[in-house]
């Protein structure tokens, strides 16, 4: 559980970092889209994102578990904060879409409220 825990971890801190360099970008939100997706099919360290080595967990729904993510599939919502929306491949086939927003609390976002 404790290496899971901590791959789980790794992939989060990448994906932080991913949301960060976007926000950061000062390019319109197609151009942050299309640079996202490079990022995602680019290896991140020791961590290549589109096929992961071994299957991931999800932080949100342990009894799924990710292979890797799909880039092409990324977008950047219309907010403030620039959340992500990312789809993880799934073992076994399948897609997982979340949403991914680093820094700032999902339930408080309008955007969020407005999807539910």
């Amino acid at each position: 559980l404790a290496r899971a825990l901590k791959r789980q971890g790794e992939l989060v801190a990448v994906m932080c970092e991913c949301a960060r360099e976007v926000k950061a970008d000062r390019d319109t939100r197609p151009k942050k889209q299309e640079k996202l997706r490079q990022r995602l099919a680019t290896r991140r360290g020791a961590l290549d994102l589109r096929h992961f080595p071994a299957p991931i967990m999800l932080p949100l729904a342990p009894d799924l578990n990710a292979i890797g993510l799909s880039p092409d599939d990324a977008s950047i919502f219309k907010s403030a904060m620039m959340p992500l929306g990312l789809t993880f491949k799934l073992e076994g086939g399948g897609k997982y879409d979340v949403i991914f927003k680093d820094g700032d609390d999902l339930r408080q976002d309008q955007l969020v409220v407005q999807m539910i």
